[in-house]
């Protein structure tokens, strides 16, 4: 396959990583700038994560994920198992994400210093690498994929309340394999074991700023002798080494596609980390960010629908994790005025984090769409509980099959299926999966005949 124009990604966290195996499949001349493995740190991965990994052939990455551990919440003062999360050391997943990018063509290189540079129409990125050597990458397009540290220049960012983590290892202990998320008065807790080693985060508010570093370990043994339950499970364990700090409130980057630059995973999005997405968002933020930067490059004219679909999908990524959070912040009611959660039970707004399944009718209008790796508008069904619009079920495009239905009021279902099949070119199994979606929304009767109720889809706009 010959390469196609250079593109650079500056970051090699799980978002930059695999936005450049992915336009490496592409056939693109993919630069990947890493830095050295910072300090061990384990994070709790969801199944969704190992399940994304797996689809997309990340079998090194797959293969570096920890192990499955009990999810204990103890929160509003009970404790409740809540699912499996794989406990897993960031260091150990991050090279295995290396290896199945060299595996695939992208070209790794160490740097000391990086930082961007140009107009957003021609970025120039400016490099140190690890043996001190300068040069300048122009390429055709730069990926920013450097997390919470990356800079965000004139486009200022959408900040939620100010949380810093504060973290120290635990020693001296027995480490079963666990997870804890507890609440106290003036925060929430996270402890991890993965069996070799443990940790403790405390997430504090952060509005009015920290102590000075030799103050933070006073403050930290005071806010970690309120977890009962944590405290318990560390047993004899003791929190070693300085206590690290990491920025943690919601942010939303401005300018996340701009001229041939864009931003991904963290660099663009940022979510409360007691949302507990982190990860996968940035997987699926690779997913869209690779396929608008093929649309920006193969198909020009599509670059302001592909800037459309990143944005919107970013925007509405951040603000539904954001709800979701604040849901789980007011569930904890019993210390309301206390300012830590009397702040977060309300940001970002008052709607609800899902509209119910079926709340609302259907809509057919256009959307942008990733077909083939690339941004394309299409008709789509949007619902309240879906506001980012549906274009299939099972391979079968929603719009088409409503307008054969329409078409077909009053037939046999069995006698018009393959048909219906037949013109739109799928299999009758695709096509019954599809048509169980549409009588899940009400707007398919359940019936042996094509009957719709009305007023579950609103007119098409251009519709007679």
């Amino acid at each position: 396959m010959q390469k196609r124009k250079n593109v650079v990604v500056i970051g090699a966290g799980p978002a930059g990583t695999v936005t450049a195996i992915l336009l490496a499949r592409l056939g693109y001349d993919v630069v990947l700038l890493t830095r050295a493995r910072g300090r061990p740190r384990i994070e709790g991965f969801s199944q969704r994560v190992l399940e994304v990994l797996d689809a997309h052939g990340l079998q090194e990455a797959l293969s570096a994920a920890g192990p499955p551990v009990n999810r204990q919440a103890v929160w509003n003062g009970e404790a409740a198992a809540r699912n499996l999360e794989y406990a897993t050391e960031r260091n150990a997943f991050d090279a295995g994400l290396l290896r199945d990018a060299k595996a695939n063509g992208v070209r790794c290189v160490e740097t000391s210093r990086v930082s961007l540079a140009g107009d957003a129409r021609k970025p120039r990125v400016r490099v140190i690498n690890s043996d001190g050597k300068k040069f300048d990458l122009s390429p055709r397009f730069a990926i920013e994929a450097r997390g919470r540290s990356a800079p965000y220049g004139k486009a200022r960012p959408t900040v939620g309340v100010e949380t810093t983590a504060l973290t120290r290892w635990i020693g001296g202990h027995a480490n079963e394999p666990r997870t804890i998320v507890e609440s106290f008065p003036d925060g929430w807790a996270w402890y991890v074991s993965d069996g070799a080693q443990a940790f403790l985060q405390i997430f504090v508010d952060s509005a009015e700023g920290l102590p000075k570093r030799a103050a933070l370990e006073t403050l930290y043994n005071a806010h970690a002798e309120k977890l009962v339950e944590t405290v318990a499970a560390i047993g004899p364990g003791k929190p070693g080494g300085p206590v690290t700090t990491r920025n943690a409130a919601p942010r939303l980057a401005g300018g996340i596609l701009a001229g041939s630059t864009i931003r991904v995973g963290d660099a663009a999005s940022a979510p409360d980390p007691l949302s507990g997405n982190g990860v996968f968002a940035a997987l699926g933020s690779a997913l869209s960010a690779a396929a608008a930067v093929h649309t920006c490059i193969k198909t020009p004219a599509n670059r302001a629908l592909a800037r459309r679909f990143y944005e919107e999908r970013t925007q509405d990524g951040f603000l539904r994790f954001a709800r979701v959070g604040r849901d789980f912040y007011a569930m904890e009611q019993r210390w309301p005025e206390r300012p830590f959660w009397s702040t977060r039970a309300k940001w970002p707004d008052s709607e609800p984090a899902h509209a119910p399944t079926g709340s609302g009718p259907v809509r057919i209008e256009p959307r942008p769409v990733v077909s083939d790796g690339l941004i394309v508008e299409r008709r789509v069904a949007v619902t309240p509980d879906q506001p980012r619009g549906i274009w299939q079920v099972d391979s079968v495009p929603l719009a088409e099959l409503i307008d054969h239905l329409r078409a077909d009021l009053g037939e046999p279902i069995a006698k018009r299926a393959p048909d219906w099949a037949k013109q739109m070119g799928i299999g009758e199994g695709n096509l019954g999966v599809a048509l169980d979606w549409l009588r899940s929304r009400r707007v398919l009767a359940a019936s042996e005949k094509v009957e719709i109720d009305p007023a579950s889809i609103e007119p098409e706009l251009g519709l007679v």
